[in-house]
């Protein structure tokens, strides 16, 4: 029963994501439809720490250079 909710998970990732730089994240997983470890990738990928904190550091930045008028 997982096996097959697996290879479902893993075929519409790869309908979504495949000819793209994120098919190259996931294809590792095809041989055995391991659809929650390329799940898992993809978020990594995303949603890693590296890109967190790149996403942290422009909202500071964003911030950092707005200033108050006075006017809302």
């Amino acid at each position: 029963m997982w096996q097959g909710d697996n290879r479902r998970v893993f075929d519409f990732l790869k309908e979504k994501t495949f000819g793209t730089t994120a098919w190259h994240t996931i294809k590792v997983f095809e041989r055995r439809g391991g659809g929650r470890e390329a799940f898992l990738a993809l978020i990594a990928l995303y949603l890693g720490s590296y890109v967190m904190e790149l996403l942290m550091k422009e909202a500071e930045a964003r911030l950092n250079s707005i200033t108050f008028d006075g006017n809302s």
